[in-house]
């Protein structure tokens, strides 16, 4: 259970609430201390940067860039997002029809039942 709690103590934002299960964890846990420890240097190193801005370095662009353009090249996404789309409609019209069909059988009903 430890593991679980590591891993949620790890994902959570420093500020944000947590469970007094996962609190009491984070106090006797060697592992989250030392999380917690590196997340708090991490934030003194970035608050001491301030309002400086840090050059990229030339090839940062032109790799960021070809990574992309050899994602948009691969089959996959789009191409699952646009049959989850289809087998969406189809499921809608199936339904629209099942709906028809269900309203049709009670105006039916109703005109057999004299009155």
């Amino acid at each position: 259970m430890s593991s679980a709690l590591c891993r949620l103590n790890a994902v959570l934002p420093p500020g944000a609430r947590r469970a007094p299960v996962a609190r009491a964890h984070a106090r006797s846990c060697l592992r989250c201390q030392a999380m917690e420890a590196r997340r708090r240097g991490l934030r003194r190193g970035l608050d001491a940067l301030g309002d400086e801005v840090l050059a990229a370095p030339p090839y940062l662009a032109a790799a960021v860039m070809s990574r992309l353009g050899d994602q948009r090249s691969r089959p996959g996404r789009p191409r699952r997002d646009a049959r989850l789309a289809r087998i969406a409609a189809a499921g809608a019209g199936v339904g629209a029809a099942a709906a028809a069909a269900v309203l049709t059988g009670v105006a039916l009903r109703k005109a057999r039942t004299p009155a």
